[in-house]
C-alpha cells in the first residue's frame, strides 16, 4: 500500500505499477474493486480483499485512498509492504486548491459543492483561533471580494486556500517525520532509479524489473500526462495573491 494525499502523480504511479504483468494496482478507492456501487469499507477489510486477490507470483496493492499511516500496521502484520509519497508543498498546495475550488464552483458539480461546503464548515469549526487571527490580519476576505460564494461572510476562495495550506503542510510534515519509506514525486516520476527502488520495496525484490518495462513506464502514453514545463516553486508562489502568500 502506498499512502499519499494525492496531487503527487498518484494516478501515474498506480498506472505505471499496474502495467507490470505481475502487479495489480488500484488507485484512490476505499471499496471493493468488484463492487459496482463502490460502497466505502474499512481499511482492514480493504486489505483483506487485496490479500485474496494476491498470488504466489502476483502482487496486489493500491495507491492513495486511506490517507496516512494508520493502515500501515495492518499491512505489515499481513506481511505486506508500505510506503508514503510526498511532493514539493508549494506545488501540492496549488494543485489541491485549484482542484477542489474549481470543482466546487463548477455549476455541473452541485453534489460536490454540497460536500465541499461540509468540509469547509467542519474546518472552520475546528480552527476558530486560526480563522480569527487571519481575519484580524485581513487575510480572510469577505465573500463579496471576488463574487464567489462563502460561509460566515468569508470567501470560499480564501477558505479553500487556507484549508489546502494546512491540509498539505500538516500531512507532509507528519509523513516526513515517519520512519517509513518516503518517496518524492519529483524523484519517482523522473528518475528510473528511484522508481526502481520503490518497485523493489513493494515487491520485496521478488520481481526482476527489466529495461523494457522501465522504458514503457517512462515513455509511453497517458502515464506521462503529469509531465509539463513547470516553473520553479518560487515562481509558483509569487503567482499566488498577496494574502495567500502571507497565509
Amino acid at each position: 500500500y502506498i499512502s499519499t494525499l494525492g496531487h503527487s502523480a498518484s494516478a501515474w504511479l498506480a498506472m505505471a505499477l499496474d502495467m507490470h504483468p505481475n502487479i495489480t494496482c488500484y488507485h484512490g478507492i476505499r471499496c471493493s474493486p468488484d463492487d459496482p456501487n463502490c460502497k466505502e469499507i474499512d481499511g482492514g477489510d480493504f486489505l483483506g480483499l487485496l490479500q485474496k486477490k494476491a498470488g504466489d507470483n502476483h502482487f496486489v496493492g493500491s495507491v492513495h485512498g486511506y490517507t496516512g499511516n494508520h493502515i500501515e500496521p495492518k499491512i505489515k502484520n499481513a506481511g505486506g509492504q508500505f510506503a508514503n509519497c510526498i511532493r514539493n508543498p508549494i506545488f501540492r498546495i496549488s494543485s489541491v486548491y485549484q482542484h477542489h475550488y474549481n470543482k466546487a464552483m463548477d455549476a455541473h458539480e452541485l453534489d460536490y459543492r454540497a460536500k465541499f461546503e461540509k468540509i469547509i464548515a467542519y474546518f472552520l469549526a475546528n480552527n476558530k483561533l486560526i480563522v480569527e487571527t487571519l481575519k484580524k490580519e485581513g487575510l480572510l476576505r469577505g465573500s463579496s471580494i471576488d463574487g464567489s460564494p462563502g460561509i460566515d461572510g468569508l470567501s470560499y476562495t480564501d477558505l479553500c486556500f487556507m484549508w489546502s495550506v494546512m491540509y498539505v503542510t500538516y500531512y507532509d510534515f507528519y509523513t516526513a517525520q515517519s520512519e517509513n519509506h518516503v518517496y518524492r514525486m519529483e524523484d519517482y516520476t523522473q528518475k528510473p532509479e528511484v522508481f526502481t527502488d520503490l518497485f523493489t520495496l513493494i515487491t520485496k525484490g521478488q520481481i526482476t524489473l527489466d529495461a523494457q518495462y522501465l522504458n514503457k513506464v517512462f515513455n509511453i502514453g497517458k502515464v506521462n500526462t503529469h509531465r509539463k514545463n513547470i516553473q520553479s516553486d518560487i515562481a509558483e508562489f509569487q503567482q499566488w495573491t498577496d494574502n495567500h502568500q502571507k497565509m
